[in-house]
């Protein structure tokens, strides 16, 4: 049967197994960022910087009212949500499962006015 899109369900990703690396959704430069509901499976990009499931990435406060909210990142291969030199955003009511590094992350610590609240980070692996 054919998904709501129109793509063929039946059809498989013939990669099924761990490979450490993923896709990865970058917000930069003029960007925005309203993302919620989602589901991230097997993405991220193990130790290369950067690349990260869901990554706010030096938008200062040019992206006030963004936010990554009622979503889940799971079977990651390098970290949840990256903020990085973006400043009163929101992150919130998210869960991470079987993440490999810090879920939820702060990239350079002078981020400053986030809101990270009500998430969850669960079977967290360190980077080795």
């Amino acid at each position: 049967g054919k998904n709501r899109w129109g793509f063929d369900k039946s059809v498989q990703c013939s990669n099924t197994e761990l490979t450490g690396y993923g896709g990865h959704v970058m917000i930069h430069g003029e960007g925005k960022g309203y993302v919620e509901g989602v589901e991230l499976h097997r993405m991220g990009q193990t130790n290369v910087l950067g690349r990260y499931p869901m990554h706010f990435h030096l938008l200062e406060n040019t992206c006030h009212d963004c936010y990554f909210r009622h979503s889940s990142v799971h079977r990651s291969y390098y970290r949840c949500v990256s903020i990085h030199g973006t400043h009163n955003m929101t992150v919130t009511e998210n869960v991470g499962y079987d993440v490999t590094g810090y879920c939820y992350y702060l990239e350079d610590g002078i981020e400053e006015d986030n809101t990270i609240s009500f998430n969850l980070a669960a079977h967290i692996h360190y980077i080795g």
